[in-house]
């Protein structure tokens, strides 16, 4: 039962009214020297009860009464009742004094003796007598009649005690020995019998019956054995499989994150570099940085395609084709080699069939990597002789070609067994010294899936130290209906590209790109301001309300992808058009920026032409007025009297070199250019005509510096100067 008391001692809440009496306590709980205290009461029906109370205080730490609660002795009894299987004899609790608070007897009954009386009343508990003291703990008495022990319970003003009869003990534990014996010798016996008819029915079986059991136990242990190893194969197989593509992850990982750190610093060399080509004017110079901007692209595309490799394995590489020249590719390559050529004393033939069409609709970049790796290895493997590249046309069909490239070289050759061996990745020969020719062993792998992937296929013919002749086949190659002299053109009309003056803002980590863009954008008439984090970016774009932003996906402090979602969640900036610029280009990843509010996208490192198109799809353009540069026609400062033979002149010019020429015109060769320039610059000697001369200097000093863009336009006024020149000498002499 539960009480409550009031500060002034009064009960306020009681649970039944067995107790109404005051808390003896309850001064001691008011002072506050006693906060919780244990005692014995007696209630209204006779029996002792424990009363525990505790002092009750308010948040001020202030007295608010007290609150008890009173247990009856006989519960702890009616709990113990539960274990009397464990042949307790007898059980009391009492108090300080030995005065007994309730018992139970198993010889006398359960209520053994009157409350109050002492505990030696009871015969079992005699020897308790004076030998129970306060203080808790376990207490153990023994002598040849009973165990009794007590136990002072924490807390509480009582102690408890049970006994035990040693000799009912005794007897107890005989009868269920005697019964456990009978119970033991009837299982053996049941046991025993059972064993018996058992080796009775297995004598009884067949022998054919004892064969079968026979068979089929090493028949499951078989199947057992198979079944453990097939386990522990499947999960050699798993773990290998979960090893490989952690593995294919991590090389993503590694080659995605190099992709960008490449790219960026190549942004820098090739922008910068394409801003000096149309800054300076000497032919050399611009011959140097034209070498670094093919060199640059062809590192890009070696990169490109080193990422491709995986792509290209897993079937999700795709193309990207446009009208390509296969002159002008050529041409990159002979450029990009010349130097190691000369260096190894070789001889770097280009043979293109004039049956080749002037465009064809393929990948560019693919195929002048396929073309580059093979040269690459060519000039790589060879220490004298030479190198030949060649393309022809193997059908005659009007759409479509069957384009066939080789590169034949006179190097240490490939043995046969290793031929197929080298398309595999990682794979060199074996006898190879890579000490001395290096290299990764991937570059026939890489070429190899490119061929495949449009729709072509390589083969290899080699005779070890004798020649070496690498064959792509491309099947079906499209025709394009756009000539050369219109891709020349539409360039021509990017490069007089200029904007309106609006302002635009560049956001980039690094201040080489910000300069970059920066300067490229000037050139057209844009005003750039510059922020160097997205945070900055949004800052910029409420002040300055920018015509159009190009944004650096990964910067710190803020990325790009995060910007551009605060930009477009802004009223005030929502409008402004957003170009994402980064080194990630595979298409998933522009899918990805255009569906995430990007108006464009621009991968790292750009041309700038391919800036210059982008940023019209947003911006107001002024085209200005284009005249056909058809070549400034040389200054005949000269008289036709100064000319030796000038009937022989124009036999030679009209049935030998305008003939000459219009096969030059149709397969732009380096090396033929050469050697027409080198026979027209005699023919001005011989002949001692200045014009002549003076175009013969200019078109050996571009071959020279491979001033691809400068011969083509040389070639173009070739005709119409030569014709003049003609009709100059018909009239003189006449």
């Amino acid at each position: 039962m539960n009480l409550i008391y009031d500060t002034s001692g009064r009960i306020t809440y009681q649970l039944n009214e067995q107790y109404s009496e005051k808390l003896p306590t309850f001064e001691a709980h008011r002072d506050a020297w006693l906060d919780f205290s244990t005692d014995v009461v007696f209630l209204q029906d006779g029996d002792p009860g424990i009363l525990l109370s505790r002092r009750i205080e308010n948040r001020q730490f202030e007295f608010g009464g007290v609150i008890a609660g009173i247990i009856r002795p006989s519960l702890f009894i009616n709990r113990y009742n539960d274990y009397l299987y464990l042949n307790i004899d007898s059980l009391v609790i009492i108090d300080y004094d030995n005065r007994i608070l309730a018992s139970w007897d198993r010889e006398i009954n359960p209520k053994a003796a009157p409350f109050g009386s002492d505990v030696s009343s009871i015969p079992i508990f005699s020897q308790l007598h004076g030998k129970l003291l306060p203080g808790g703990g376990l207490r153990t008495i023994e002598d040849n009649q009973a165990i009794v022990s007590a136990y002072q319970l924490t807390n509480l003003p009582f102690q408890i005690a049970v006994a035990f009869d040693k000799n009912r003990l005794q007897q107890k534990w005989l009868e269920k020995t005697r019964k456990n014996l009978v119970v033991g010798f009837v299982f053996l016996f049941v046991t025993v019998v059972t064993i018996l008819m058992a080796i009775l029915q297995i004598r009884k079986r067949s022998i054919a019956e004892i064969q079968l059991l026979r068979n089929q136990t090493e028949l499951e242990s078989i199947v057992e054995k198979r079944t453990t190893e097939l386990r522990s194969t499947n999960l050699q197989l798993t773990r290998a499989k979960e090893i490989a593509e952690e593995a294919n992850r991590t090389k993503s990982m590694f080659l995605a994150n190099m992709s960008h750190e490449i790219r960026t610093p190549l942004n820098s060399v090739i922008g910068f570099s394409e801003l000096l080509v149309s800054m300076i004017k000497d032919h050399v110079q611009k011959t140097y940085l034209n070498t670094i901007i093919t060199s640059g692209r062809s590192l890009l595309t070696l990169i490109n395609d080193i990422l491709d490799l995986s792509k290209i394995e897993a079937g999700k590489s795709e193309l990207q084709q446009s009208a390509t020249n296969l002159r002008t590719i050529f041409s990159e390559i002979e450029q990009i080699f010349l130097m190691k050529v000369s260096e190894k004393n070789l001889e770097l033939i280009i043979d293109l069939d004039e049956n080749i069409p002037e465009t064809l609709v393929l990948d560019e970049a693919k195929v002048r990597q396929i073309i580059l790796n093979l040269v690459g290895n060519a000039v790589k493997f060879t220490d004298q002789g030479r190198i030949k590249l060649s393309a022809s046309r193997s059908n005659k069909q009007q759409k479509t070609a069957d384009i066939v490239i080789s590169v034949e070289d006179t190097g240490i050759g490939i043995p046969k067994g290793e031929q197929r061996k080298i398309f595999d990745s990682f794979h060199q020969q074996s006898r190879q010294q890579s000490e001395k020719y290096g290299g990764t062993g991937l570059g026939l792998t890489i070429t190899k899936r490119l061929t495949e992937l449009m729709n072509g296929q390589i083969d290899v013919i080699s005779t070890k130290d004798v020649s070496t002749i690498f064959t792509v086949l491309l099947r079906d190659v499209e025709i394009s209906a756009i000539g050369m002299n219109q891709m020349v053109d539409a360039k021509l009309q990017i490069n007089t590209l200029q904007f309106e003056k609006e302002k635009i803002l560049i956001v980039d980590d690094i201040e080489s790109n910000r300069l970059l863009l920066s300067e490229i954008v000037k050139k057209v008439n844009l005003d750039p301001i510059t922020a160097q984090n997205g945070q900055e970016c949004l800052l910029m774009a409420n002040e300055n309300n920018p015509k159009l932003i190009i944004m650096d996906i990964k910067m710190p402090v803020m990325d790009g992808v995060e910007a551009a979602k605060k930009l477009k969640s802004n009223p005030e900036t929502r409008q402004i058009p957003v170009i994402a610029l980064s080194a990630s280009v595979s298409s998933e990843s522009q899918t990805s920026f255009l569906n995430q509010g990007f108006a464009g996208f621009i991968a790292k490192p750009f041309k700038i032409t391919e800036l210059l198109a982008e940023l019209s799809n947003f911006l107001k353009i002024t085209i200005s007025e284009h005249k056909a540069q058809n070549g400034n026609k040389l200054s005949y400062n000269w008289s036709p009297a100064d000319i030796d033979r000038p009937a022989e002149l124009i036999k030679t010019l009209r049935n030998e070199i305008l003939p000459s020429f219009n096969f030059q015109k149709k397969a732009i060769v380096m090396g033929d250019i050469k050697n027409f320039g080198g026979r027209l610059q005699r023919l001005a000697t011989e002949h001692k005509i200045m014009p002549l001369a003076n175009y013969a200097k200019e078109l050996n000093d571009f071959i020279k510096t491979f001033d691809i863009e400068n011969i083509e336009k040389q070639i173009l006024v070739f005709p119409d100067m030569i014709n003049e020149l003609i009709n100059i000498l018909e009239k003189s002499d006449a």
